[in-house]
């Protein structure tokens, strides 16, 4: 994720994941990822406070991105697809 203050598109992802065959097809609309899709990014951190003891990771959401761009690609350890986003707000 990065986040630009001066740019009119103020934040974006790019990400990299592995995924099986059957989901590595992008441009099925049925997958789980795939170019029609949004995306919530969330940070989670380790909590260490006294208070709030039944949670062990305390999650904070950075956005919802519209998927710009996507690639399948294939390597010896399987699919990768790698996935731009805008923030939603633009």
């Amino acid at each position: 994720m990065s986040v630009n203050g001066s740019s009119a598109v103020r934040r974006t992802i790019n990400l990299t994941m592995e995924a099986s065959f059957e989901n590595s097809n992008i441009v099925n609309i049925d997958n789980e990822i795939s170019i029609n899709k949004k995306v919530k990014i969330f940070i989670g951190l380790k909590n260490t406070l006294n208070k709030y003891t039944e949670y062990d990771i305390i999650w904070f959401p950075l956005g919802v991105y519209i998927l710009s761009s996507a690639g399948v690609s294939r390597n010896t350890n399987g699919w990768n697809i790698s996935i731009s986003g805008k923030d939603k707000m633009c």
